[in-house]
């Protein structure tokens, strides 16, 4: 990692899948850059831990969660989120 790439703010493009059942337990591959340092994965106001942690994606498990959409947004190590996106909850 550069020294600029450190200070870019973590940006989300995709999840895969982008949908789940309301049980959760789904695992989701987050796509996107400044990603390294992600420390959590936020589910609506869930936090849960992210793993695999590369400069372009993480990966997280869906919590449980009541039918409908759940915002996704992911937080770094000193605390700087990054852009939220829908997870459909079935």
């Amino acid at each position: 990692m550069t020294s600029a790439e450190a200070f870019v703010d973590p940006i989300i493009d995709s999840l895969t899948p982008d949908h789940g059942p309301s049980g959760g337990g789904t695992e989701v591959t987050i796509a996107g850059h400044g990603l390294l340092t992600a420390e959590f994965v936020f589910v609506d106001n869930v936090k849960v831990p992210a793993t695999d942690q590369t400069w372009y994606s993480a990966r997280f498990k869906t919590p449980p969660h009541t039918p409908g959409t759940a915002q996704v947004y992911v937080v770094l190590k000193d605390g700087t989120p990054s852009n939220k996106l829908p997870f459909r909850y079935t």
